[in-house]
């Protein structure tokens, strides 16, 4: 198309060549603006074939889903490896939130977590399709959603161990004082259980602090961890200085849910109906 304007435009000027001054000079400007004209016309079709060009390049790309990728072998060969790894670790997470989801979920975090599961499956599966940037890309954006629920849980988790072990140390100061106020032999046969459940209360905090260590670092997969065991520390305070065996069922029922959950176990319908 190209050679071909400018032929026709060679071929305009070859008109100057004439006998009449004044006749040329008027020809001269004619050709001049046939000129002009023919390399807007140019132009315009120059244009108009980029921008096609362009339009189609951006089609196959939207199509494909690879607009991003970069030509770079090592670029490739990075999100290659990070997708792997992406795939192994969310897939631990999501094992865990699949069992917290189970116990504690709600209208808020249920449906959260199926877009999780939704999202991470096509990850993996533009992953195995050697889209290794993109798969990077969808698996790094479903890590970020990951953290944002285990976040949720992680509050919840925290003010319920805290919640727990404030009664916990509330009892154990009502114990040791009906042990010193009241004398005689039975009462100081609960000594070595105050002990204890004094050791253990120590422990039960001891993982209560770092478990909130964690939540500060934005590790909330381990501050959950920790926080589950504080809370298994508190019902079996509980149920230890539970006065009558009857009181320790009424326990052991109350926190059916959260001792299933601290073994990572789904809890059974009944205890979480109760």
């Amino acid at each position: 198309m190209r050679d071909g304007l400018k032929k026709t435009c060679k071929n305009a000027l070859s008109l100057q060549s004439v006998s009449n001054p004044k006749e040329g000079t008027m020809k001269v400007k004619f050709n001049k603006i046939i000129m002009s004209m023919l390399m807007v016309v140019l132009a315009m079709g120059l244009t108009t074939i980029q921008n096609a060009q362009t339009k189609k390049s951006k089609e196959k790309s939207e199509q494909t889903g690879e607009q991003d990728i970069p030509a770079s072998y090592l670029d490739v060969f990075h999100a290659k490896e990070k997708a792997f790894s992406l795939r192994v670790s969310n897939r631990k997470d999501i094992y865990r939130l699949k069992i917290i989801v189970a116990n504690f979920g709600d209208s808020e975090t249920k449906p959260k977590f199926d877009k999780i599961l939704k999202d991470y499956k096509e990850g993996v599966k533009v992953l195995y399709k050697n889209k290794f940037v993109q798969a990077s890309k969808l698996l790094e954006e479903n890590r970020k959603n990951i953290r944002e629920l285990y976040a949720i849980f992680s509050r919840q988790y925290h003010n319920k161990a805290a919640e727990l072990l404030n009664e916990c140390a509330d009892l154990l100061v009502e114990t040791e004082l009906s042990e010193s106020i009241e004398p005689g032999s039975a009462n100081r046969s609960k000594d070595k259980l105050i002990r204890k459940i004094r050791n253990r209360l120590s422990v039960a905090y001891a993982q209560l602090n770092l478990g909130s260590e964690f939540e500060n670092l934005k590790n909330y997969p381990e501050a959950v961890a920790h926080f589950r065991v504080a809370k298994y520390h508190g019902i079996q305070i509980l149920k230890e200085l539970a006065e009558t065996e009857e009181d320790k069922r009424k326990i052991e029922k109350k926190y059916a849910v959260d001792l299933a959950d601290a073994e990572n176990m789904v809890a059974k319908k009944s205890s979480k109906s109760s």
